[in-house]
């Protein structure tokens, strides 16, 4: 067991309660943590929702845009998202730190479909 003496326990008392009084803030996407939302779908169409809140919001904003036009929609957070797609039109997501480096992941996942034509369809970061 651990004793506090009196003049421990006030100055961790003072302490807790500078912390707690402390203005917390949540930043533009609630505490920093951002969500984003990538999709594409046949004839070109894509879109892209990012610096959203909750994942369901920025899911709902490309729903909105997209319509039921979109097949492939990935929803992210704290990074970047892409989507490439192959010659037979499969797509294939990849995710990392940088928009970079999620396309190079989606390119070389997409390539295990054995197919060169790969090209990026859509790509974004959650903030």
């Amino acid at each position: 067991m651990i004793h506090f003496g009196k003049t421990c326990a006030r100055g961790l008392a003072l302490g807790f309660a500078l912390i707690l009084s402390m203005p917390v803030s949540a930043g533009t996407c609630g505490y920093d943590y951002c969500f984003g939302a990538i999709s594409a779908g046949d004839g070109g169409m894509t879109a892209r929702s990012t610096g959203r809140r909750t994942a369901p919001d920025a899911l709902a904003r490309v729903e909105k845009i997209c319509g039921t036009r979109c097949g492939v929609i990935e929803v992210f957070h704290t990074g970047c998202a892409a989507i490439v797609e192959n010659f037979d039109r499969a797509r294939v997501a990849g995710f990392g730190a940088t928009p970079e480096a999620a396309e190079a992941e989606a390119m070389m996942l997409c390539a295990l479909t054995d197919d060169r034509a790969c090209r990026l369809r859509v790509a974004a970061c959650s903030k």
